[in-house]
């Protein structure tokens, strides 16, 4: 695709990928479209499960899975506060996944091409358009519903996080992310990073797997997040991080 957009003399030609899984929404192009006319170079989609299979799944799998969503949406809003970005402003989601992500053919370009990554290639590009220069937003305006499968081909995706929660479940498990102390030092020195670098383009990953020290049951850190957004959002950015530096001393640049 981008070989074509290339001969055409087309670098704002926009490269689109979804699955064989999933059901791109019907206006999906014509909003992907829209977003990147308002400035930017790629764009994620709002990945959901069908809803048919999503009510369909195992009580317990279900409840981990939308204890997952509300715990993404609570470290996307808290990196908002910390580290806001002009062309990502929250609301945003946390998905760009190859069943629903976008770049120009320039982004692409920029970025080095598709990473030879032996999963989670999508991620690897994602992080390559930024790392590049790219501006990239994650749309609730671009939908896609895909399978909720227990068996997939690409390590680390859905079907293995579905097929984890099955396993958490049955065994008692509470199901351990960062905790929410962990996750707010973690955000707060991303924010105070763009502060003195604002060029600094690519935010942490949030650990799949966190140290035993910084672990705590998925519901426990999602009540604590909520409660500290709820805090945050009353305070400027520069009292924001006047008081993350502090606590993690680290001088805040003026």
């Amino acid at each position: 695709a981008a070989s074509r957009f290339r001969e055409l003399k087309r670098p704002g030609g926009i490269i689109l990928t979804t699955d064989v899984d999933t059901l791109p929404a019907r206006d999906w192009i014509a909003q992907t479209a829209w977003e990147i006319a308002r400035g930017v170079d790629g764009v994620g989609g709002r990945i959901t499960l069908a809803a048919k299979e999503r009510d369909n799944l195992p009580a317990g799998v279900r409840r981990f899975f939308l204890l997952d969503i509300g715990y993404r949406r609570a470290l996307e809003e808290m990196r908002a506060l910390y580290a806001p970005d002009e062309h990502d402003p929250f609301p945003r989601h946390h998905q760009h996944f190859g069943s629903s992500l976008a770049v120009t053919e320039a982004a692409f370009t920029a970025a080095g091409g598709m990473p030879l990554a032996r999963s989670s290639e999508d991620v690897a590009l994602y992080r390559a358009v930024l790392a590049s220069g790219g501006k990239f937003r994650h749309s609730f305006r671009v939908q896609a519903t895909t399978s909720a499968r227990f068996a997939g081909r690409a390590r680390g995706g859905l079907a293995d996080a579905l097929a984890d929660w099955e396993r958490q479940y049955q065994t008692g498990e509470a199901g351990l992310v960062e905790s929410a102390a962990a996750a707010e030092d973690r955000l707060a020195s991303w924010g105070l990073r763009r502060r003195r670098l604002p060029t600094a383009a690519v935010p942490p990953e949030t650990p799949n797997q966190p140290s035993p020290a910084e672990a705590e049951p998925i519901a426990d850190t999602l009540r604590q997040l909520r409660a500290r957004n709820a805090a945050l959002r009353v305070m400027t950015l520069e009292e924001r991080l006047l008081d993350a530096g502090q606590r993690l001393e680290i001088a805040l640049a003026a």
